[in-house]
Parts: structure tokens; sequence; C-alpha cells
């Protein structure tokens, strides 16, 4: 195993962990429709992460969905189309031995050349956005906007476009974040990115191969194109995030429709949201590819998390390693899906599944 230094020296973080774990965490809501039988893809999809210990979990109009075990300390947060696997401390290639991006990194995103992220602060410091090279180990400080304290990219395409949010910080010894506004930035300029309200707190959470980036404004929904911001997912909730979006505009993402109720996954595309299908009591859509494969989590019957994909109007448990409770947190063009499982044990493993031959 490899180690990637490239940044400061790690330190705790103490109330910033603690306010994105708030921002990225809503009360469950409801489950929606069920559909028709899934479709597969009509070509084989190639695949950077196979291996023969693969162990097919479900099965797609007759092809296999495969699950195998991936050889990192840590869960996966992030997939790019080379199959290159993100964690919170490091990086797998698709081809090669784990790097350790910490101590001194907090990775975020990555594209096929840079992982973007932020360096280890101590408390009274807020994190300030960075861009790591991974072939080199070159970072660069990404635009940082007179009168804005913190920063932190979210996600990168493969153009080089970062998205994340700026910070202003309130007068506590500790960095707390007061107010956030989305940015993006793009050939050494920030661009802060309109909110649908004015006052209202706005994250980017994801930007598409052409430019588009999904997100949040209050409490809504929300994607920005060509500069300009429009909510989406189910209306009259009480507040929706979206996760992601895909090249032809599609939006992924959650809501709940009322305090204290159960999470719902939905897509959007084109001003006409669906209400994607849940195993038992909840679900979360987090990542969706050009394909059209939506993956996420649906909380079942039994109150465990489950990694789904839903295709084409499905849902598909994607199953576990042998326990009761697994999540799927990204998706590439190949269809290799990254995220977690437990085992026979009891212990959450990473893992990638593989969707056809």
């Amino acid at each position: 195993m490899r180690t990637l230094y490239g940044l400061l020296p790690t330190r705790a973080l103490t109330g910033l962990l603690l306010l994105l774990t708030l921002l990225m965490t809503l009360l469950a809501a409801g489950c929606g429709p069920e559909g028709a039988e899934v479709v597969a893809p009509e070509t084989p999809i190639p695949s950077s992460l196979a291996a023969p210990t693969e162990v097919v979990v479900a099965t797609v109009a007759g092809r296999p969905i495969t699950i195998r075990e991936l050889d990192m300390r840590d869960h996966p947060t992030a997939v790019n189309q080379r199959g290159d696997v993100l964690t919170a401390f490091s990086l797998l290639p698709a081809r090669g031995e784990e790097i350790r991006l910490a101590p001194g990194f907090w990775p975020q995103g990555l594209n096929g050349r840079t992982v973007v992220g932020y360096p280890g602060v101590v408390p009274q410091d807020c994190p300030l956005p960075f861009a790591l090279d991974v072939g080199s180990g070159e970072r660069t400080a990404l635009a940082f906007p007179d009168g804005w304290d913190a920063g932190v990219p979210r996600d990168v395409n493969e153009a080089g476009r970062v998205v994340g949010w700026l910070g202003r910080r309130n007068a506590a010894s500790t960095c707390e974040v007061a107010f956030q506004q989305a940015v993006i930035w793009w050939k050494g300029a920030a661009e802060l990115l309109p909110a649908l309200e004015p006052g209202d707190y706005t994250v980017a959470e994801a930007i598409s191969p052409r430019g588009a980036v999904a997100g949040v404004s209050g409490t809504r929904a929300v994607v920005w194109e060509e500069g300009q911001v429009r909510p989406v997912g189910p209306e009259g909730v009480y507040i929706s995030y979206a996760r992601d979006v895909n090249a032809s505009g599609t939006v992924v993402g959650f809501a709940q429709p009322e305090l204290g109720g159960r999470h719902v996954a939905f897509a959007w595309e084109d001003g006409v949201t669906t209400l994607l299908p849940s195993v038992g009591a909840a679900s979360f859509a987090r990542a969706v590819n050009d394909r059209g494969m939506i993956v996420g989590t649906s909380v079942g019957p039994d109150e465990n998390e489950h990694a789904v994909l839903w295709y084409r109007g499905e849902l598909i448990d994607l199953g576990t390693l042998g326990g009761d409770r697994s999540e799927a947190r990204a998706v590439n063009e190949a269809g290799e899906i990254v995220g977690w499982a437990e085992d026979g044990e009891g212990v959450l493993r990473p893992v990638v599944w593989r969707v056809g031959g």
C-alpha cells in the first residue's frame, strides 16, 4: 500500500464534520410505486473491476449482478469511469495498490486525473478547497474569493469543473460555518451559483459531464444550468435534496414529504418527477449514470439498509456478503457500483457490484 501525502498533517475535525454529517442526513420518508420487469442493457457492460471471486447476488433479465469485496480498508464513496474507487481516506486504482490520501487530505470527489477535497485542519481553522493530482501528488489551491472563510469541493467532472460550497464562519473560536453558498470552480475562478430565494443556504453536490449541477437551495432540491437555478423533484414536500445529475439531465435524490416522515427517492427529468419504489419503508437515490442506472439505499421492513439499483422502472436488491445490510454510493458508465456490504459476522466490507457480463 502506498501513501500519498501532498498536503497538510492530519488534525482532528470537530464542528465541521458534524455540520457535514447533519447536512447530508435527512429524516426518512415513504415509498413509491412498483414497476415492471427490469430490462438489461442491450450490450454487455465492460468492467475494470471484474475478478474471479465475484459472487452472483441478483440477475437483470438473465444477466448476473455480482458482488466482490474490495482490497481496501475503508468504505467507497465514489468511482470514476476507469474504475478507480475513492474513500474518505484513500484511492484504489482499477489496477494497482491502494493509495492512502490521509493524513493530510479529506477527499470528496474524483475524475480520471484529479481528486478534490480539503486539507486536514485544526479545529479553529476552516477547510479550504484543493485539487490533488494523484499521479504527481501536486496539490493546487482552488480560488477563494474575499469575504469567505471556508470552502469544500464536492465533485469534479472530466472537463475539470469542480463544484461544492463556500462558507462564512460565525464568531466562535472553532470553525463553525454559519452560511454556505454553492460554487463552481473553473479555469482558476470561482463562480457563486444563485439561490432560489434570497438568503437560502445552497450546496452543490454533483456536476454532470455537460456541466449541469445538482444540489440544494434552502429546503429544495435544485439543478443549476447555464447559471440559472430551478427546483426539481416532488413539490409540496417538507425538504428535498438532489444528489446527482447525468449527461441527459436526469437528477436523482430524496425527499421528506412531511416532518417526521420517511424518505422517498426520486428521479427528475424534463420537469417530470418519478417516485422510485422501495424494498420497504424508505429509499434514498444517491447516484445515476448516463445509462439511466440509479443506485442508492432502501430501508426494508426489517429496518436494515439495502443497497439497491433502479433501472427502467424496476428495483433490484443488490444483496450483501452474507449479512443483513448494504449501501450503494456511486456508479460509473461500466455499471460498476461501489459501496459497502455486511458479511456473515456483521462486519461492513467495501465492495463493488458489477451489472452484466
